[in-house]
């Protein structure tokens, strides 16, 4: 599962709270990450992956966004990704939202393990 391997990547690398779920109580900034499609075939794995960066306001959201997409395509990915390709970053606010909020829409190719 590729998430967990973004999760960590992100996570470690940009010393960012990370995960799957929201938090209860939110740090000044965090990123969620959430599979929305994908496929498989032949031991890779294609995910499109929605990457949402948190942070106190959309102008900092926005700057983070941007942070997080340059270390996913600049950065040397976990060996079992093969690439990583940044498709979009656009402001995801609603209205209940106490933070900023942008996000990335990624494609990852990686090696399925054994």
């Amino acid at each position: 599962m590729v998430e967990k391997t973004l999760i960590k990547w992100l996570s470690s690398g940009l010393q960012i709270p990370t995960s799957h779920n929201i938090p209860k109580r939110y740090p000044a900034k965090f990123l969620t990450v959430e599979r929305q499609g994908g496929a498989f075939s032949n031991r890779i794995e294609r995910a499109l992956i929605g990457v949402q960066v948190w942070s106190k306001t959309s102008e900092q959201a926005c700057e983070l966004a941007y942070v997080v997409a340059k270390f996913l395509t600049e950065s040397e990915p976990p060996q079992e990704i093969r690439s990583v390709k940044v498709d979009g970053i656009y402001e995801f606010r609603a209205e209940q939202d106490e933070m900023g909020r942008y996000q990335l829409n990624i494609e990852i190719i990686a090696n399925i393990g054994e």
